[in-house]
């Protein structure tokens, strides 16, 4: 069985506080515990793109995406009471959009048998 893991470097930017649940550290977490069980080479990594506009306004209204923007824009801030944004948020939240696309294709494709 194959597995792809679409991916990225700059999904660390989204730093949304310590103790935060999605904060870099988790993704961390989630290459080391690969590594330490000696399947860091069975994954198929694919690097992330980033959804465009289009891609993300089948899904949300655009002024949801225009407050991300400003908040962006603005070095970070809440959402909502449990998201918050970064300086980094937005580069990786459009990109983490992104790579469940990349997923999907590859998945269509016959490139990998499951995708994370």
């Amino acid at each position: 069985m194959s597995v792809l893991v679409v991916t990225d470097e700059r999904f660390l930017d989204h730093r949304p506080g310590e103790s935060h649940p999605e904060r870099p550290a988790r993704l961390e977490a989630v290459w080391s515990g690969l590594d330490a069980a000696g399947l860091g080479d069975a994954v198929v990594r694919r690097p992330a793109m980033a959804a465009s506009e289009e891609d993300l306004l089948r899904c949300h209204p655009a002024s949801h995406l225009s407050s991300l923007i400003e908040l962006d824009e603005a070095g970070g801030g809440r959402v909502d009471a449990d998201t918050a944004m970064s300086a980094g948020s937005w580069t990786a939240a459009r990109l983490a959009a992104g790579a469940g696309l990349v997923a999907v294709g590859a998945l269509r494709d016959g490139e990998a048998d499951t995708a994370f």
